[in-house]
Formats: C-alpha cells, sequence, structure tokens
C-alpha cells in the first residue's frame, strides 16, 4: 500500500481469505476491505444485480415411495 501511497484497498476473492490475511488486514494501519464469495453473493442479492425471484417448489416423498418401473 505504501509503495502505491494508497489511502485504502480492496481485495476480493471468489473464494476465502486465509486466516492470516484477515489478521493482516486487522493489524494493518490502512483501510483494507477483503469480499469472499459470501460477501459477493450477499451484495449481488441487496443490489439485485442480475437477479430474478423465483418460486421454488419442494416435491415430497411419494416419488420415492411406489414402484413406477415399466413391466413388459
Amino acid at each position: 500500500m505504501d509503495k502505491y501511497n494508497a489511502e485504502y484497498g480492496i481485495f476480493i476473492t471468489t473464494s476465502d481469505f486465509s486466516r492470516s490475511a484477515i489478521e493482516a488486514v486487522r493489524q494493518g494501519t490502512r483501510v483494507i476491505t477483503l469480499i469472499n464469495s459470501e460477501d459477493i453473493a450477499d451484495l449481488v442479492a441487496k443490489y439485485k444485480l442480475h437477479v430474478r425471484e423465483v418460486t421454488t417448489y419442494e416435491l415430497g416423498d411419494f416419488y420415492h415411495t411406489e414402484d413406477y418401473t415399466v413391466k413388459r
């Protein structure tokens, strides 16, 4: 950060940050925001970016209890 004379930084990953990376951010003197995959999903939902609501129906166990095989 000092090399670029930056006041703050944002690091984004589609995975997670290591404990040492999180600890380094906490101990640092500059403001650094870490955004991981869960944060990305939360932001997408919050701002409704390329998201549309749908209704999902859950099928019961009935389709497992009866034998629907074709007998010849």
